[in-house]
């Protein structure tokens, strides 16, 4: 009598909870039989491209598939609990007729990649700003982090549109009506806030915005402070 196979990884994990045996893994992977035979038994490494393509194909985090912990259950790409209710959700969206040149399941691979990445670095910017000892060590972080997407988009030729500069103004306007209330708490004298229905709207892709003095500057590195 044959002895059972061990689960040595979280892909073999993932295969069997699909159902599906190795054959049509290896179709839904895009990869060879031997390949996630190698994959699943922990010869092969599983990469970060593949562990990213097979969580836009099932739903599941690549997170759960790289670090393999098999004494956790799966999960998806928002950190709540994977079934295989998930992939069978996918698998509605983006039809199997479709091939992975097709423009809508390129776009949609691309939306879910992008709610992954979000969804990480919001998670992470949380755990950051709740081990911060005072508001000006948030008010810093938030700068640095500012400068960082400003350095990105000028490297990728990624310009902010009308939408980015409005969410940042409203923003702005939210975080400083905030602190105000904070300050009064303390019995300080705030100065007014700015209505943030009166910013001007930008004008060929350039914010001409009056910035009033000690206005927040948080969620404006690409803009320079009047």
């Amino acid at each position: 009598m044959a002895r059972p196979s061990l689960v040595r990884t979280n892909i073999s994990r993932l295969r069997l909870a699909l159902g599906l045996n190795q054959i049509d893994f290896a179709k839904l992977v895009g990869r060879s039989i031997a390949a996630v035979q190698s994959l699943e038994i922990g010869r092969l490494r599983l990469s970060t491209q593949l562990a990213g393509e097979l969580a836009a194909r099932t739903g599941v985090s690549p997170c759960w598939l790289l670090e393999s912990r098999l004494d956790e259950a799966p999960y998806d790409l928002v950190g709540k609990p994977w079934s295989i209710a998930n992939y069978q959700r996918l698998q509605h969206e983006v039809p199997h007729h479709l091939k992975q040149d097709d423009e809508v399941y390129r776009q949609r691979m691309l939306e879910l990649g992008t709610q992954l990445g979000v969804a990480r670095n919001l998670a992470g910017l949380r755990r950051i700003y709740r081990s911060l000892n005072n508001a000006g060590e948030a008010l810093d972080f938030g700068r640095k982090v500012d400068q960082f997407i400003a350095s990105e988009m000028g490297k990728m030729n990624v310009k902010p549109d009308v939408n980015m500069m409005e969410e940042t103004r409203y923003a702005e306007h939210e975080a400083e009506r905030k602190s105000q209330n904070v300050m009064r708490v303390f019995g300080v004298n705030p100065p007014p806030v700015a209505d943030a229905a009166s910013f001007a709207q930008p004008e060929h892709g350039v914010d001409r915005v009056e910035r009033p003095k000690g206005r927040a500057l948080v969620g404006a590195a690409w803009r320079k402070a009047q």
